[in-house]
């Protein structure tokens, strides 16, 4: 019911934040960005964050304070497409929590050593496929900010292949 609310966002190596009195369950924020950016937001007393994409239109969130990382944005073209890749990705996290669970037990019960290659295999090909998926996205909205947000938070980034880079930045409008 009151409180405050953080807004922050990453600008080069910097976090810049504001923060809006929460008043009667409601807050509110109000300025421009130069162009569709993904923001952080916190509320005190709460160690949840949700991740969206601000850009310059009215945007609503409908959140509750135990389950903030679960809120619900409208009003950003950007946030839309943010949760179409979020749930294109979703399967991905699913797959990779349940291989770690595997290797988990496999290593409770002294098997590890036998399954340690199907381990690296199955973890290969989701990465494989999740970085398929990435690149279709990206391919797939040429005018989105989240395929190169996408793209600048993902493995493609950090094993980079300068033809793959190549042939995405190509596909951006």
């Amino acid at each position: 019911d009151t409180g405050w609310v953080f807004l922050t966002h990453r600008v080069g190596g910097q976090y810049i934040s504001d923060s809006s009195r929460l008043l009667q369950s409601k807050f509110n924020f109000t300025g421009k960005v130069d162009e569709p950016s993904l923001y952080y937001l916190n509320l005190s007393g709460s160690p949840q964050e949700l991740d969206f994409f601000v850009e310059n239109t009215d945007m609503n969130i409908v959140a509750s304070v135990d389950s903030l990382s679960k809120a619900y944005v409208t009003g950003s073209v950007s946030q839309d497409q943010f949760y179409n890749y979020k749930n294109q990705m979703k399967p991905f996290g699913d797959s990779l929590k349940a291989l770690y669970k595997a290797y988990e037990i496999a290593e409770r019960n002294s098997t590890l050593k036998q399954k340690e290659d199907s381990f690296d295999k199955a973890a290969d090909k989701i990465d494989s496929l999740q970085t398929e998926t990435i690149k279709s996205f990206v391919k797939n909205n040429p005018h989105s900010v989240v395929g190169v947000w996408a793209v600048t938070s993902s493995s493609l980034i950090y094993d980079a292949d300068p033809v793959v880079l190549g042939s995405l930045y190509d596909s951006l409008d």
